[in-house]
């Protein structure tokens, strides 16, 4: 998520002048007499309250309690969630009449709560805290700033403007777990993007840092999202060392914080694979990743990651997902009751999904209100009452806390799309039905003798005489006990292939490894290398490439080591490097030059392999794959076979951007040659992005196509990505990773292959259906005002085979 825009959010008390004596007031028992109490100085007419059920239909009205500097309103509800309004203040508080949850939580129930940046008062932070446990979550996501609280090699300041120990401390305090997050590098570090170049400092700043905080953190996430532009867009085997830095410091420490690595936006395959080549898997205790897609397209996704834990060897890998939301539109101190319920219900079923797939933990993003951009994310509204999306989640835990996955309901009742069963080693049994675009008023006819019916926001319902109950919100959590509990499930169901593949790599764990006390880097040079997510991009006018490749010792002990040096699959030798000798913290630079890199292109990448040995011991390695610009003048030379589209008919044309926006195409008499389309934009304050959507010819056929190559030149800020999606006939779509071409004003050459293009929106079977391609966007990610971006060639290409046949 956008660090700037969290770290800008303050959440505060609600607008007028009632304030509320404690948060934890706004969670009673059902059915149990409470007493809200507000202080400081009412309105003229403040005392009178209206009380809502979660349908938004009023269920109750009256006067508070006058009291001195402020009033009390008496309640007593059943189960369910409840708004209690004061007209006169024009705010609204949500009130989650549900048990506490007494039981020792389940691990897999958590959230992200950002509470040092998000939430300013101290009583309200722990009140947070205690509220979370209240529900049954088990850990909270933190975030820490290194910059803060280091800001000169070792001076710690935990307790600075943002709290970090206050949070810390009421979580432990209150038996909830905590899970930190690296989000920035000091300047003393220096820098290469934004991780820390110097590793010997990195490594005895954690050190104690663990000595100072082992109390107090659980886990340890290693940056946030450094696939994307948290890291400057850098490659994996830009984030692995810093990885292998902490995670190697805290095993020879025996420190007890578990390392948790990846902590991904998205599943970009290049990145994935660099990851997987340098170690990234074995060097953490677990592997954590991100998603907002819905709750329909988790599955996939998950299945994309534990596939990629199989690759490397670790299935059984604890996963976890640590950032999952669903927002609603900015602007309101709370959702309307419409977004709400839709934010609930996909935030929860997410969790569903999460649990039945096995995924270790779940975070849904985020417990306090929180905007960014077009969207709010919080689970609380501005006064930090709860909203249905809190009390969807907390219903979900005291529902499936210490159950696991053992099917699908075998015969699914009409109107659903999924029926997930869980149960316990008691017999109990809870199903969560789903439907994804519910009908008001619609039932669902329910199997045996349910012991209890609940909607997302916990209300009790109830069978009528056909065993039908409401189904209007698409979601119900029906649960049984054991007698009652005996229906046919079947086993077959993508999430239980999951399920059963991480449940039998779990029965044999693999540790992380200890590693080695060597960490090599690559320090690139931007004057002949673009770095980018999906590797190194060498500048097309360059002959060689000079390498400078570091090798760190974090040790208190001198090793002497041999290097190797392997390209394309063929060892390098050479004496001048192959043995050296490497101090105790301290670092030595090697220089590494390739003679030739003229044939190198998208289409025949170069990967090189750095090593370290000593004692026949493979110490550390790093893996490069480097590129070469690709140009369209040279296209003969390929094995290629092109499609070349027309582009500049505007007919064929829509505008696709935000309201914040303003955009023009072209007109052919505004373009100069070779220019064939293209369009001007600026924004306003928000979420900065322009995809015109381009129809493809009907005749068309895309299938035996491997990918695109274009010529285009972007005018835009240092940070816009240029790129390109593909859409189906059935709106599934996909899009490039990085950026294709370099905003710099110039014309430049960029591909993309079809098998390398990332999922987004739908998810049927995560695949690009090449001949289902119907229509294309290119545009632009930025964060600058204004940008122009202009087309000369398209080609969609098919490669041959090496007597230049078709493949």
């Amino acid at each position: 998520m956008n660090i700037l825009s969290m770290l800008l959010t303050l959440a505060l008390v609600s607008p007028g002048t009632l304030t509320p004596a404690s948060l934890e007031q706004f969670y009673v028992e059902p059915n149990q007499a409470a007493v809200l109490e507000f202080s400081g100085k009412p309105k003229e007419g403040s005392e009178e309250f209206k009380i809502y059920n979660s349908d938004g239909k009023m269920i109750a009205s009256g006067k508070g309690n006058p009291k001195d500097k402020g009033i009390s309103v008496p309640v007593n509800l059943p189960q369910g969630y409840y708004e209690l309004e004061f007209p006169s203040e024009n705010c609204r508080f949500g009130i989650l009449s549900f048990p506490a949850f007494k039981p020792k939580p389940d691990p897999f129930f958590a959230i992200d709560g950002a509470l040092s940046w998000l939430v300013k008062s101290p009583e309200k932070r722990s009140d947070l805290v205690k509220i979370a446990r209240r529900s049954g979550i088990s850990m909270i996501r933190g975030r820490l700033r290194w910059s803060e609280i280091e800001p000169k090699q070792g001076e710690f300041i935990f307790d600075g403007s943002r709290s970090y120990h206050a949070v810390q401390e009421a979580c432990l305090k209150n038996g909830v777990e905590f899970l930190e997050v690296i989000h920035d590098a000091p300047d003393w570090t220096g820098k290469v993007g934004k991780f820390p170049k110097d590793l010997v400092k990195t490594s005895q700043s954690w050190k104690k840092m663990a000595e100072e905080r082992g109390a107090w953190w659980n886990a340890l996430e290693v940056w946030n999202e450094p696939d994307i532009s948290f890291s400057g867009k850098l490659p994996a085997d830009q984030y692995t060392p810093l990885l292998k830095t902490i995670q190697r410091t805290y095993k020879a420490n025996r420190v007890k914080i578990r390392v948790v690595g990846g902590v991904l936006s998205g599943f970009n395959k290049d990145w994935m694979e660099s990851a997987k080549k340098n170690g990234l898997a074995d060097h953490c205790d677990v592997f954590s990743f991100h998603t907002y897609s819905r709750a329909n397209a988790v599955e996939g996704i998950f299945s994309r990651y534990q596939g990629w834990l199989a690759d490397c060897g670790t299935p059984g890998k604890e996963l976890w997902l640590t950032e999952c939301g669903r927002p609603w539109k900015r602007g309101t101190d709370r959702p309307s009751e419409i977004e709400d319920r839709i934010s609930a219900i996909d935030i929860t079923m997410k969790g569903v999904e999460a649990k039945a797939c096995k995924i270790d933990r779940y975070f849904p993003f985020v417990y306090p209100y929180y905007e960014e951009r077009d969207n709010n994310f919080g689970m609380l509204g501005k006064n930090l009452a709860p909203l249905r999306s809190f009390a969807g989640y907390s219903v979900l835990i005291r529902s499936l806390s210490g159950k696991g996955f053992i099917g699908d309901l075998n015969n699914l009742p009409p109107g659903t799309e999924k029926a997930r069963v869980f149960g316990n080693a008691a017999g109990e049994k809870t199903i969560v039905f789903y439907q994804s675009n519910p009908t008001k008023g619609s039932r669902i006819l329910l199997p045996g003798k349910p012991l209890q019916i609940l909607r997302i926001t916990g209300e009790m319902l109830t069978m009528d005489q056909k065993n039908e109950a409401d189904f209007s919100d698409g979601f119900l959590l029906v649960s049984y006990q054991p007698q009652f509990a005996r229906f046919s499930i079947r086993q077959n169901s993508g999430a239980y292939r999951i399920n059963a593949e991480r449940t039998r790599a779990q029965a044999y764990p693999k540790t992380a490894q200890n590693g080695s006390p060597i960490v090599l880097s690559y320090l690139y040079d931007t004057d002949w290398i673009t770095p980018s997510p999906n590797g190194y991009l060498i500048r097309k006018d360059a002959k060689k490439l000079h390498l400078i490749l570091k090798a760190t010792n974090i040790s208190d002990m001198n090793i002497t080591a041999n290097f190797s040096f392997i390209k394309d699959g063929v060892n390098v030798p050479s004496s001048e490097w192959a043995v050296k000798n490497l101090y105790a913290k301290s670092a030595i630079s090697i220089p590494f030059e390739i003679s030739d890199v003229s044939s190198l292109s998208d289409f025949k990448p170069l990967e090189f392999i750095f090593a370290v040995r000593s004692g026949g011991h493979v110490l550390d390695a790093l893996v490069l794959k480097f590129t070469k610009a690709i140009s369209l003048d040279h296209i003969a030379k390929y094995p290629l076979e092109v499609k070349k589209i027309d582009l500049s008919d505007l007919k064929n044309w829509k505008k696709n951007l935000p309201a914040c926006a303003k955009s023009e195409f072209f007109k052919k008499e505004e373009l100069k040659s070779p220019a064939a389309w293209g369009f001007k934009a600026s924004f306003g304050e928000c979420d900065r992005w322009i995809y015109p959507i381009f129809t493809l010819p009907a005749d068309l056929d895309l299938s035996q196509q491997d990918g695109i190559l274009i010529r285009a030149k972007c005018k835009g800020s240092e940070d816009t990505a240029v790129r390109i999606f593909c859409v189906e006939e059935d709106g599934e779509s996909f899009i490039s990773n990085g950026s294709l071409i370099a905003p710099d004003g110039q014309w430049n050459d960029g591909s993309i292959s079809f098998d390398k293009m990332g999922l987004i929106g739908k998810f049927k079977n995560g695949k690009l259906d090449r001949g289902k391609i119907k229509k294309i966007y290119i545009g632009c990610n930025t964060k600058g005002k204004d940008l122009d971006l202009q087309v000369a060639d398209f080609y969609f290409y098919q490669k041959k085979n090496e007597k230049g046949k078709q493949k």
